[in-house]
C-alpha cells in the first residue's frame, strides 16, 4: 500500500526530534508575540473583530503547541501550511485598489496578525547548541561616523568561518592594521 508508506514517510520526516521543553522561553516569546499583536489592536491598523479573535486564538494556540510537542504533528503542519499559502493569497487580494503606502496598512497588518497565529501553532524543537554560528560571509556596511568598528572588528573572529571572508566598510582615518588577527586588506 503505497500511500500508507507515503504518509508514514511524511510523519517521519515531519517528527519533532528534540521539542522545546523551555517553558520560560515560550512564555516569553508568547508575550512578545502579544505585545505586538495587541499593538496592533489597539491601534486600530487591523478589523476589530478579526484582531480580537486572533489576540485570543494565540494564547491557546501556543499551548496546543506546548502539549503536542512530543507528538507526530505530519497533520498539523500540512495543515499549517495550506493555512500560511491561504493567508498570503488573501493579503495580495487585499492589495488590490491600493494606490497608496498608507492603503497598505491594513492589509499588512492582517497578514502579520494571521501568521503570528499560524507560528503559535508552530511545534518547535530545539535547534542545537546556543553557540554562535559560524558564516563564511560577512558584509558590514555601519554609517561612517559609527563609533564602535573596534568592537565590530573584535567580534568577527567568534562568528567568521576559518576560512571565511568579512568586508568591513569604515572611514579612511580606521587602518586595516587595526583589524587585529585578521588579515586586512585596503
Amino acid at each position: 500500500m503505497a500511500g500508507g508508506r507515503l504518509i508514514r514517510a511524511v510523519a517521519e520526516v515531519n517528527t519533532t526530534r528534540r521539542p522545546e521543553h523551555d517553558i520560560t522561553l515560550r512564555v516569553a516569546v508568547l508575550v512578545a508575540v502579544m505585545a505586538g499583536a495587541l499593538a496592533v489592536l489597539f491601534a486600530g491598523a487591523a478589523p476589530l473583530g478579526e484582531s480580537t479573535a486572533i489576540v485570543l486564538v494565540m494564547p491557546l494556540a501556543f499551548l496546543w503547541s506546548h502539549r503536542r510537542r512530543n507528538d507526530s504533528n505530519w497533520a498539523a503542519k500540512i495543515v499549517i501550511s495550506v493555512l500560511a499559502v491561504a493567508v498570503l493569497i488573501r493579503f495580495f487580494d487585499g492589495l488590490s485598489g491600493i494606490t497608496t503606502v498608507d492603503d497598505a496598512r491594513l492589509p499588512l497588518s492582517v497578514l502579520f496578525l494571521e501568521i503570528q497565529v499560524l507560528h503559535a501553532f508552530d511545534l518547535p524543537q530545539r535547534l542545537g547548541s546556543l553557540a554562535p554560528a559560524r558564516f563564511d560571509w560577512i558584509f558590514a556596511d555601519p554609517p561612517y561616523d559609527f563609533a564602535a568598528y573596534d568592537a565590530l572588528v573584535a567580534a568577527l573572529p567568534a562568528v567568521l568561518a576559518a576560512d571565511g571572508v568579512a568586508i568591513v566598510e569604515h572611514p579612511r582615518q580606521l587602518h586595516p592594521a587595526d583589524a587585529g588577527d585578521l588579515a586586512a586588506y585596503d
